[in-house]
């Protein structure tokens, strides 16, 4: 056990303190990730195997870490876009009545404070990635895949929105003490 969490450590371990918070973060959505699907069959009372659909981001998000050791700057873009992908993906699983959208909230507050300050360009591009996606998932006729009752559809939104609010809380929390080690009083 002891080496698969130094190996772990290795992987997430990052000379950049923003990039190093960011996979941190990527490692706490994916110890999360297995869980959703249970939450969402909870919520919801539908035990489908339609559900085990909300976990096939979960090797994309792995790969964060990866990409932002070879190229921080990408891989602290990536795991935005990669949320803000699964995000479509799963509102195309569930329905746009879910409340699955909000979980790009995160994803803009992942890209504006970990994105370099100096790529104002590449922030201003996945802003308008994430609103691209908000509209696609808002516009285009897609799915559900698993069909939920309006009783279900209103436990899955309080279920996402406590969801996407803690952990927008807690990426905003902890992007923003690796910006800033000084500590005002």
């Amino acid at each position: 056990m002891a080496s698969v969490i130094a190996w772990a450590a290795r992987y997430l371990d990052s000379p950049d303190p923003v990039a190093r918070a960011s996979n941190r973060l990527v490692m706490i959505l994916l110890a999360n990730q297995p869980t959703y699907p249970l939450l969402v069959g909870w919520a919801t009372g539908s035990w489908t195997a339609s559900l085990a659909l909300l976990m096939v981001s979960t090797p994309f998000f792995c790969a964060v870490p990866w990409v932002t050791r070879r190229a921080p700057g990408m891989g602290v873009l990536a795991f935005p876009a990669i949320g803000a992908l699964n995000t479509a993906f799963c509102t195309m699983v569930l329905g746009r009545g879910s409340g699955v959208e909000v979980f790009l909230v995160p994803c803009a507050v992942l890209t504006v404070l970990a994105c370099p300050s100096g790529s104002k360009w590449a922030t201003g591009a996945m802003i308008a990635f994430l609103y691209a996606t908000f509209a696609v998932g808002r516009l285009l006729p897609l799915g559900p895949v698993i069909t939920l009752s309006l009783e279900q559809l209103e436990a899955l939104v309080s279920l996402n929105a406590w969801s996407a609010a803690s952990f927008t809380a807690m990426a905003a929390w902890t992007l923003l003490r690796a910006k800033s080690p000084v500590v005002i009083q």
